[in-house]
């Protein structure tokens, strides 16, 4: 049985090392379009390092910063990441060292404070985080504040329909309190602090459904958690966008 279990484990390793000799290759991170929106993919999965405290590529963040640019800086607009960006747990709020243990962007404070700083500095508005991770489904709103504005956003995040380990799953109890603002100060050049509130939590296995719903002056971006029998529950607003403008 030694043998075998000593070729079990080389070919584990062979099949791990394939594996992020595959990631590494591939190129999950990049623009693209939601239902005629801008969007865009950043792989925070394969690159993810905790000795270089890092969670995505390079280029990926320079391809984020260049898409970030040219987009219109009021319509609404989506960055997936598999990492939470918001909501940040309850324990990250009451001492930020403690999330250095998440598997969320709050565990890689540089690479989240530079995914911030860019939006915040191209003035980029009604843009929504879509992300995982949780196994948990929630969605909300806020505002990020810099020295001249406030830019609003909303975030969404699905569980999955299939989380099998109940020990790697986020309770409701583990997030900050709902239809309440959080706020997350900074000081980041332009950057000054983070209001969010949590409106919506689904602690079941769900995926979440975008519905984009618009007249001829109005736009607005509601999440639906859709359970495994395909019960949708009530829907949350993400964003909204005023199509009639007066000059």
């Amino acid at each position: 049985s030694l043998p075998a279990y000593h070729n079990l484990k080389v070919l584990g390793q062979a099949t791990n090392e394939s594996r992020d000799a595959r990631r590494a290759n591939q190129n999950l991170s990049g623009p693209t379009l939601l239902c005629g929106h801008d969007a865009f993919m950043l792989d925070t999965r394969s690159h993810r390092s905790r000795k270089f405290d890092r969670l995505y590529a390079d280029k990926d963040f320079q391809a984020f910063k260049q898409w970030a640019a040219r987009v219109d800086k009021t319509k609404v607009k989506f960055l997936f990441t598999g990492s939470v960006l918001f909501p940040v747990l309850r324990s990250t709020l009451a001492q930020p060292a403690s999330g250095f243990d998440e598997d969320t962007l709050s565990a890689y404070p540089a690479q989240r404070n530079r995914l911030l700083e860019v939006i915040a500095a191209e003035q980029l508005s009604n843009i929504v985080f879509i992300s995982g991770d949780l196994h948990l489904s929630c969605s909300g709103r806020g505002l990020i504040h810099t020295t001249n504005e406030s830019l609003t956003f909303g975030f969404c995040v699905s569980s999955g329909l299939y989380a099998p380990l109940p020990f790697a799953n986020t309770r409701s109890w583990q997030l900050p309190s709902k239809e309440v603002n959080h706020r997350i100060a900074f000081d980041l050049g332009l950057f000054r602090a983070i209001d969010f509130k949590i409106e919506q939590i689904v602690e079941q296995q769900s995926i979440a459904q975008i519905i984009i719903k618009h007249d001829s002056h109005e736009e607005q971006t509601f999440c639906h958690f859709v359970d495994a029998h395909g019960q949708a529950g009530m829907g949350q607003l993400l964003a909204q966008e005023n199509l009639y403008k007066t000059t």
